[in-house]
């Protein structure tokens, strides 16, 4: 009813045929590990709580530095000092700023605590 199997080995015509299919099997199968990689990062990435913070500090940093090689190519003279401010300015933003990041802190603290105490 069914051939028998024949001992010798196929010709390479023979068996290139079966090599193709192999090949195309395994490359199918490698996208699709790839594919589940990917959608296990993105989902991992999606749910982490540091990911955006990071991207944040990191255009921070860069656009920081882009602005001082901006302003050395203008010879920090691209915006007028009298616009600018001083170093009084300077300092007095920054305190600002602190006090803020203080108040902010204390608020998210209070309202963690507040959370986590309810059952």
């Amino acid at each position: 009813l069914w051939p028998e199997k024949s001992s010798v080995a196929p010709t390479a015509c023979e068996s290139r045929p079966r090599l193709y299919a192999e090949a195309r099997f395994s490359r199918r199968m490698g996208s699709t590990q790839h594919h589940e990689d990917v959608s296990r990062l993105s989902i991992q990435i999606k749910s982490s709580l540091w990911f955006v913070p990071v991207l944040c500090v990191l255009a921070g940093a860069v656009l920081s530095f882009r602005t001082i090689l901006l302003d050395r190519h203008f010879d920090y003279q691209a915006i007028p000092s009298d616009l600018v401010g001083g170093p009084d300015a300077a300092a007095g933003i920054l305190s600002t700023v602190a006090a803020s990041m203080v108040s902010l802190t204390a608020l998210v603290l209070t309202i963690t605590m507040v959370g986590h105490d309810e059952p």
